[in-house]
């Protein structure tokens, strides 16, 4: 196209790509009127044969169409070179001439009157030798071998309009590159794999091996005792899968575990519990052990977050005051406990009960046991078992000394049992008053009484010891019902303990110094001697 011309709905040129034609009437010449028809609407367009044209008798070819978008018409023009090489363009041999082939390709096209139209990569002469008619190409439709020049050739046809077309190549040119073309499919697959492998890797890594890790660090963590893990794999549906069911097991266990502590709450029972694993450092409790430990909430999670130092709470129990397999952990609240533990191949268990008051009702059944219920002194059944676990040493002094109060049988008729009784229990309260590491004392029967001293240096300390007892007495005046004051008169034998003797012996000599004591002088002490006298 040489020339672009657009004609308003008058048939004036009004643009163009020849500036000097704008503002042209297209009535005014013939060759340009016959356009005008397209504006009476005579037709759509308008092919003219070469001819000069009407601005400058210049010959070329217009062709007109209507316009689309308003009304009026839309001119180009063409100049006979331009149609020419524009029509050469079109022609086969000049497609071929054009075309970018190997030297060892050539092309020839046949008419059906089996003329050669056009052919390339060879010469006129060698042109002539070709044979192929215009009916072969049935033959090379699917391929073929042709013999040219002496030489075999691989051929292939088709057909285009009337024409049939063949393509010819060496035969020994057609794998002449095979092995250089399969070393290149060869490399390109190696790289193709390679990176299809690394692709697959990565892929595998990020939703697979990197699941499988977290999944594996997550179930170590949950093996050692750390329940509040929450399993979260989501690079696969399976791992999202195989996450939720860890996690419904885990709070399976954890509720099991919650119903177990609430069933020990409800019964009211007073049991810790726990589990330690061999690996980890958690340990894993129910809610009522730091309750019965006494710990705050600052110490149980230190306690329960370090296993060497859970460890070490529990030995240091083992160091407190013991009575039969129960320790006492606590003096005020006074806190007995008693531990049980067992072990398997992964774990260490333990139970901490709170026995505090099975302690104190075993004690206080061994206390009403031991002692008298009136005064609170030892009976004589513990105070005879009490002397027989102390141990005898050389050159210090061991005393037993009976006493009986005087007159007591007449207190009892004047006043009555009532005032006996505290009559009783107030030389009890002087008796207590001589409780030390080295003295035990007891009531015998009724009005009898006991004391045992022991590992004293020598007998002028215990008799020392019972002067002041005797001035004690004497100072502390009792009130009477009748009004009257008066002194506790009380009368005692004492036996100087030799080790060869049993206490039924060391009694039976106290005895015999009391029975002096009460007929010789009434609220005083008599010894007995190694001659059976007394003084």
């Amino acid at each position: 196209m040489d020339e672009l011309h657009v004609i308003d709905k008058n048939g004036i040129l009004i643009a163009g790509s020849i500036p000097k034609y704008i503002g042209m009437d297209f009535r005014s010449t013939k060759q340009t009127s016959e356009f005008l028809q397209i504006l009476d609407h005579k037709t759509d367009e308008l092919i003219q044969k070469i001819q000069p044209n009407g601005a400058e008798k210049k010959v070329f070819q217009y062709i007109g169409v209507r316009r689309q978008d308003e009304e009026g018409i839309i001119q180009i023009g063409i100049s006979p070179t331009t149609l020419l090489e524009a029509q050469k363009r079109n022609e086969i041999s000049y497609v071929l001439d054009n075309l970018q082939l190997g030297h060892d390709l050539n092309i020839v096209c046949v008419n059906k009157d089996n003329e050669k139209i056009a052919y390339t990569g060879m010469d006129e002469k060698e042109a002539s030798t070709w044979k192929l008619t215009y009916d072969a190409h049935e033959q090379f439709n699917d391929g073929g071998t042709y013999t040219w020049n002496n030489e075999k050739h691989y051929v292939m046809s088709t057909t285009y309009d009337d024409m049939a077309i063949f393509a010819m190549m060496p035969q020994h040119e057609v794998f002449a590159d095979r092995n250089s073309q399969m070393g290149i499919i060869v490399i390109c697959m190696v790289v193709v794999s390679i990176i299809t492998i690394l692709v697959l890797n990565l892929l595998i890594k990020k939703n697979i091996t990197n699941g499988i890790k977290e999944l594996s660090s997550n179930l170590h963590r949950i093996s050692n005792g750390e329940l509040d893990t929450v399993v979260s794999v989501d690079t696969t549906p399976e791992f999202q899968q195989i996450s939720s069911d860890i996690n419904k097991m885990v709070q399976s266990i954890l509720n099991t575990t919650v119903k177990v502590s609430k069933i020990i709450d409800i019964i009211d029972m007073p049991i810790g519990v726990f589990e330690m694993r061999k690996e980890g450092d958690i340990v894993l409790v129910n809610d009522r052990l730091k309750h019965i430990m006494l710990w705050s909430d600052e110490e149980a999670e230190a306690y329960f977050k370090d296993k060497a130092l859970f460890l070490s709470k529990l030995k240091e129990i083992t160091n407190h005051e013991q009575l039969d397999d129960a320790y006492r952990i606590h003096k005020s609240p006074e806190l007995w406990v008693r531990l049980y533990f067992s072990s398997d191949d992964d774990s260490f268990y333990g139970i901490i009960t709170d026995v505090t008051k099975e302690i104190k009702e075993k004690k206080n059944i061994e206390y009403q046991r031991d002692h008298d219920n009136l005064t609170g002194l030892n009976n004589m059944h513990h105070f005879k078992e009490m002397i027989s676990r102390i141990t005898y040493q050389k050159h210090h002094q061991q005393a037993l000394i009976m006493l009986d109060l005087d007159h007591f049988k007449n207190i009892n008729d004047t006043f009555g049992h009532d005032w006996g009784d505290i009559y009783l229990q107030k030389i009890a309260m002087a008796l207590n008053a001589l409780e030390n590491d080295h003295c035990i004392t007891a009531r015998r029967s009724g009005d009898e009484f006991c004391i045992f001293f022991y590992h004293f240096e020598n007998q002028a300390m215990i008799r020392e010891i019972m002067h002041q007892f005797y001035h004690d007495l004497s100072m502390k005046l009792i009130t009477f019902p009748d009004g009257t004051k008066k002194a506790i008169s009380i009368s005692a034998g004492l036996s100087w303990c030799n080790q060869n003797d049993t206490i039924d012996v060391w009694l039976k000599q106290a005895d015999i110094a009391l029975y002096d004591s009460k007929h010789r002088k009434r609220g005083a002490l008599s010894e007995f001697k190694e001659d059976g006298l007394c003084k």
